[in-house]
């Protein structure tokens, strides 16, 4: 058990806040992971989402026989800086976020008060869910939320995808 005293001076400098990040490491399986992302669901996709010269979502295979599917993503918010990063299946957070909230399966990032840039839910071991995001990277646009999945090449004009589901395929969605 900790003191009050303890508790009080981790505080006011946390671990986060010195190496500048907080990490975590997904458990998925040997299975292609299912990925959901604002009502569209992907499965044994290698890139999900390429967003303006960058794979935003990919899926890689297992390594070596036995191990786990690898997914990496790059997620920033909607002025462009990076909120969250993946890894083969290391999850990264900046330390400048305003609010991460890790409650059991979700992982809920906000730019302030009620201004949600990224809501993640996990389902070990075969499934993540982007349930809420809003984006920008290198001037494309991505938002979406249980209403669909919208994208723009310059903040203006709008696509929407709702309800697709895309199996086996070497790219999902391509925007710039």
């Amino acid at each position: 058990m900790l003191s009050r005293e303890t508790v009080a001076r981790s505080n006011d400098n946390p671990k986060c806040k010195q190496s500048g990040y907080s990490s975590e490491t997904f458990d998925f399986g040997i299975e292609p992971i299912e990925v959901i992302v604002a009502g569209n669901r992907f499965k044994n996709c290698r890139t999900l989402i390429h967003l303006g010269g960058c794979d935003i979502l990919s899926v890689a295979p297992p390594l070596e026989l036995g191990q786990p599917f690898r997914l990496s993503g790059v997620f920033s918010d909607e002025t462009g800086a990076c909120t969250l990063k993946i890894d083969d299946n290391v999850l990264v957070v900046g330390a400048d976020n305003w609010d991460v909230e890790s409650t059991g399966p979700r992982v809920v990032i906000r730019r302030g008060p009620g201004d949600i840039a990224l809501s993640l839910y996990l389902e070990p071991p075969h499934r993540m869910t982007v349930e809420r995001i809003n984006m920008q990277y290198n001037g494309c646009y991505l938002r979406g939320g249980e209403d669909g999945l919208e994208l723009s090449h310059d903040g203006k004009s709008w696509g929407r995808l709702y309800a697709i589901s895309m199996e086996n395929f070497e790219v999902g969605i391509y925007v710039g």
